[in-house]
């Protein structure tokens, strides 16, 4: 049901089947970002957010020792409010990399990755990849608009600097759990 301007309201038949679509997302439709939030009390068209997305963040390159749940949720502090963590056993092969989800403030920049330092003063470069990540922008990694529809980029142009795009594909996950 419409209650406002793009803003609609989902009713579900148990607590099971709401769990399970907003656990699942993100979700999109025409190739939009479609975000939810569950009904809190006070809650009306005109005071609803949207301003954060959860999206599960594959951290790419950390030393083997450093691969834990503990190092996950210390590296995606810094980029929103960490959701949940993969929590994987010790005999677990996956340890390529580790999940966690993180509500992202769709304002912000998503980032390509982190510096992770150890006890011993050595950093490590961490690259990150990010599961069903809808619609982004190449040039600004803000999500929710392409390169065509870009303010930035086409301020840029107009100007007369043809500035090469830092961000790309290679930033979705391929392959991994959702």
């Amino acid at each position: 049901m419409e209650v406002g301007s793009n803003l609609f309201q989902f009713k579900f038949k148990s607590e099971f089947e709401l769990d399970r679509v907003v656990r699942g997302g993100p979700w999109s439709f025409d190739n939009q970002v479609l975000m939810l939030r569950r009904w809190q009390p006070r809650m009306t068209a005109a005071n609803v957010k949207f301003d954060s997305m959860a999206l599960w963040i594959q951290i790419w390159g950390a030393p083997f020792d450093m691969v834990s749940p503990k190092v996950a949720t210390k590296i995606d502090k810094r980029m929103g409010d960490v959701v949940e963590v993969e929590k994987r056993t010790g005999q677990d092969t996956q340890h390529l990399f580790m999940r966690v989800k993180v509500a992202l403030p769709t304002s912000k920049p998503l980032r390509r990755g982190a510096f992770l330092g150890s006890s011993d003063g050595q950093n490590t470069w961490v690259h990150f990849k990010y599961e069903r990540l809808p619609m982004f922008c190449h040039f600004c990694e803000i999500m929710g608009h392409d390169l065509k529809n870009c303010a930035q980029h086409y301020a840029s142009r107009k100007n007369g600097v043809e500035e090469a795009c830092q961000y790309g594909e290679w930033l979705k996950a391929t392959g991994g759990q959702s």
